[in-house]
């Protein structure tokens, strides 16, 4: 698997990544891989924007292929996380699209970061974010070993 590029942006929000997308044009990809929201959550932007965005991001990149991530854990605010996952997950069921969830080893049945998991409670560590890695490489090329919930294991 070759990873050709892509866009993002440290604090993007999906209104930044739908402008970043929308600029650059259809992607040459076989697989768009989505990992949006935590941002939102953080300025308290409406979840059905968010969902909106995403349809749109995905229609300008125009790859036949999605994947949506779940959104990272984040401490303080683990129930939006998990509203927003489960929000995720319908609508990557609606679209057709393929729900991963790689966050399952770093989070917390709170939505917190598990232990070790993070240094500032935002941002997974290194360790974390490997595991995170690991879990959507296996979902990108393994999209079988997904789960009726959406969830790699």
């Amino acid at each position: 698997m070759d990873v050709t590029g892509g866009w993002a942006h440290s604090g993007a929000t999906t209104e930044d990544m739908l402008d970043g997308v929308a600029a650059d044009g259809p992607m040459d990809a076989d697989a768009l891989v989505l990992m949006a929201g935590n941002n939102d959550l953080d300025l308290a932007l409406p979840t059905e924007d968010v969902l909106d965005r995403l349809v749109q991001i995905a229609a300008a990149a125009a790859v036949p292929r999605v994947v949506l991530s779940a959104v990272a854990p984040e401490d303080g605010l683990g129930p939006e996380t998990l509203a927003l996952d489960a929000d995720l997950a319908e609508l990557a069921a609606r679209e057709g699209w393929q729900y991963v969830d790689p966050m399952i080893e770093v989070r917390d049945e709170d939505g917190d970061y598990r232990d070790g998991a993070t240094l500032d409670g935002v941002h997974p560590s290194g360790a974390a974010a490997a595991q995170i890695g690991v879990a959507l490489h296996e979902a990108l090329l393994h999209p079988s070993g997904v789960g009726p919930a959406g969830q790699t294991g």
